[in-house]
């Protein structure tokens, strides 16, 4: 597990196992998992060090946060988002 506080107000943790990765913003509580049960070690790192520029990206406020309505009950959601490797990342519902 490593936990990053760049900002004051920004904090991301992420933690790896050999089958599954997951980031968690804990200001937003918005979270996001990876699963990947392959034995190709070198697509796991990518996928790892894919997963960490996103996290990397919010922590330096490179990445957009929006609040977006919720369907069935009053409120917003947040929704992070980041482009890492000319891809689009998103977090949230």
């Amino acid at each position: 597990m490593v936990s990053r506080r760049r900002e004051q107000d920004r904090t991301a943790i992420i933690r790896a196992t050999d089958e599954w990765m997951d980031a968690f913003i804990p200001g937003l509580n918005v979270q996001t998992i990876v699963f990947d049960y392959d034995d190709v070690e070198q697509e796991k790192a990518g996928e790892l060090r894919r997963l960490c520029c996103v996290m990397g990206a919010y922590l330096q406020g490179e990445a957009r946060v929006e609040h977006r309505r919720r369907l069935y009950s009053p409120g917003a959601v947040p929704v992070v988002s980041a482009n890492v490797d000319s891809l689009e990342w998103r977090l949230g519902p």
